[in-house]
């Protein structure tokens, strides 16, 4: 394995196809909101879809808020010999190969992500005692890493079993 480091990024395009996920949801909703007779059914009243519309316009444009951000600057994970860097917008933290262990794919649903042991957790001790009853594990690494999740977490494993030991 190279000694240079390895740099795994969000793929922008990922986290754009959500934002795009979420723009049609922000149209629905905004349509709810001001033509809920479009949607009004025989068992639905005029009210209830306009209650129904404030919510998804108020998430969705959380969504295409936060995704804007992602894209203009991705989550950058970083492998090197001495250990894993995450750098974001909300959170930064570097890691020692020592603290880090139980490296695997956490999956619910469609959704899937790495998730590890750390002794550190980023989030602390309140929080990491929900990750593992949830998850199987303290920490996670960001949604939308670019390429094949399975590739990333060898990738991840590869460059643990390699550094770790220096």
């Amino acid at each position: 394995m190279s000694v240079d480091p390895i740099v795994i990024r969000q793929s922008r395009a990922k986290i754009a196809l959500a934002c795009v996920g979420a723009a049609v949801f922000f149209v629905l909703g905004v349509s709810f909101v001001t033509r809920p007779e479009w949607w009004v059914t025989h068992g639905s009243a005029r009210v209830e879809i306009e209650l129904i519309g404030w919510p998804a316009v108020v998430f969705s444009a959380f969504c295409i808020v936060f995704g804007v951000l992602y894209i203009a600057r991705p989550t950058v994970v970083t492998l090197s010999k001495s250990g894993m860097t995450v750098l974001s917008i909300w959170k930064s933290y570097a890691r020692p190969w020592s603290s880090l262990s139980n490296f695997h794919i956490w999956q619910l649903r469609g959704v899937k992500r790495i998730v590890f042991d750390d002794r550190e957790p980023a989030f602390g001790s309140r929080w990491s005692h929900l990750h593992t009853t949830l998850r199987g594990a303290n920490s996670s690494l960001p949604p939308f890493l670019g390429g094949d999740l399975e590739q990333t977490l060898k990738i991840i494993q590869t460059a643990k079993s390699n550094w770790s030991s220096h």
